[in-house]
């Protein structure tokens, strides 16, 4: 039976899970707008600004790793979502966007000639999202809806995760289409070699270390693998830190944590880091905002071993590696984990009550932080998330809003604290904090955010 193409991209997007879109309307993906919306299996949430489309979708999949799709029109609909695609590009955040375009016969694509446009609000978006997608494309016939759909549904997941862009002229998304004559994507067999060498390479240096420290990244979470992470720490009783794009990695008072390493961190995660001899960084990308500019001095003393998904980010000049292991960081943390449990490993408490005694010692917020008769962000930081129940989670923005909650935030067991690290965006904190409630299914959601951030979206 025949179907029209938005139709079978609404049906599509559910049958695979995604329930949730993100979109402004416009006439240039009138057709998408409407199957999406009248779809009983899809909650679409209709935001004010293109680029509040985006950062919601991010906020939503970062409760969970679940993709939203955002939908926007072409022209400056398409424009306006950049921004908050390029901050899921950075973070490694899956999110699917469909914008609308101009009917293709009328697109300079079709042309064949260098126009700058053509069409009705015509812009390729596609010539400006190549550098921050996995993977982008115009859909120029009907047919290869199905094939485009499930290429981008498979990368935006597949690896490191990402945003992809499909781009739906007019003509397109209004098409009849028989779903049974679809050619679908052939997903490339991929060979990726299991770094078992390097895996066996970390144990031995485990067991020689005096100060060892795992150092917890995003990608532990974005691999589903914060619980096994969790259970290895337990297993070394070695120290942990967390990092810009991980504050909520583990609660302030789990037993083994010491604080926040990197620029924006505290004084015990960073002393803790540049005192170690050993350092496993799992499923952290180690920028400068953790290593600082002068990296050549960002953990003297230790053996540094550095675990990526994308290859790329391990080969950068400004890590000083002794041993680089490129995997998912989850199938990292489980071979470690199978390989140690119930061996004898060294003691190394010693080590870890001086970490806490640094935790102890060097607190974040301090009796001072309380003594003006001004509130101080410090103390109120502290303060209310001491009084925060557990189930409700902290959106902060960017700016003051997220350097001083990221180092004061106490966080309980469970307890989420999101923000855009990377990009840094302002105007990230209110839809975010929406596409975070969304994604917790509207349980309670805390944003904090600065004046100026605020009113951009």
């Amino acid at each position: 039976m025949k179907t029209r193409v938005s139709d079978y991209i609404a049906d599509w997007l559910v049958k695979q899970g995604v329930t949730d879109c993100f979109l402004v309307n416009g006439g240039g993906a009138m057709y998408l707008d409407d199957s999406l919306g009248h779809h009983p299996g899809m909650h679409c949430l209709y935001q004010h600004h293109e680029q509040a489309c985006a950062m919601a979708a991010e906020g939503y999949a970062r409760v969970n790793n679940k993709m939203a799709v955002v939908c926007v029109t072409t022209g400056p609909g398409a424009t306006n979502a950049i921004t908050g695609v390029a901050g899921a590009w950075m973070d490694s955040i899956p999110m699917l966007v469909l914008s609308g375009q101009a009917r293709y016969a009328t697109t300079v694509y079709a042309s064949g000639l260098k126009l700058r446009t053509r069409g009705v609000q015509e812009f390729d978006i596609i010539g400006s999202v190549g550098n921050m997608t996995k993977y982008c494309e115009l859909v120029r016939e009907p047919k290869d809806i199905r094939r485009c759909l499930e290429k981008a549904y498979y990368l935006a997941r597949e690896g490191r995760p990402g945003p992809c862009w499909l781009d739906i002229p007019l003509d397109v998304q209004s098409a009849m289409i028989d779903p049974e004559e679809l050619p679908p994507f052939q997903e490339e067999e991929k060979m990726t070699e299991v770094p078992e060498a390097e895996i066996e390479a970390i144990i031995p240096r485990l067991l020689a270390a005096k100060r060892p420290l795992i150092y917890l990244g995003n990608g532990v979470r974005l691999s589903g693998a914060s619980a096994a992470a969790r259970r290895l720490i337990e297993t070394w009783r070695v120290p942990v830190v967390n990092g810009m794009g991980s504050v909520d990695a583990v609660e302030t008072d789990f037993p083994y944590y010491v604080g926040r390493n990197g620029t924006t961190g505290d004084r015990a995660g960073n002393f803790a880091v540049q005192t170690c001899d050993f350092l496993l960084s799992l499923g952290s990308r180690q920028s400068f905002f953790q290593t600082g500019f002068y990296h050549e001095h960002w953990a003297p003393y230790a053996y540094k071993i550095l675990n990526d998904i994308d290859p790329e980010e391990l080969q950068k000049d400004s890590l000083h590696a002794d041993l680089t292991v490129c995997c998912d960081a989850g199938y990292l943390i489980s071979q470690l984990q199978k390989r140690t449990e119930g061996m004898k490993l060294p003691d190394f408490s010693g080590w870890l009550e001086t970490c806490l005694q640094w935790k102890k010692d060097y607190p974040v917020v301090q009796k001072r932080h309380y003594s003006s008769d001004k509130v101080n962000l410090y103390a109120f930081y502290d303060t209310m998330t001491r009084q925060m129940p557990a189930e409700a989670d902290l959106v902060v923005s960017v700016g003051t809003s997220r350097v001083a909650g990221s180092q004061a935030a106490y966080l309980k067991k469970g307890q989420r604290f999101y923000t855009n690290p990377s990009m840094a965006a302002m105007g990230f904190d209110l839809p975010a904090a929406v596409g975070v409630c969304i994604g917790r299914g509207r349980k309670k959601t805390v944003l904090v955010t600065g004046e100026g951030s605020f009113q951009m979206n």
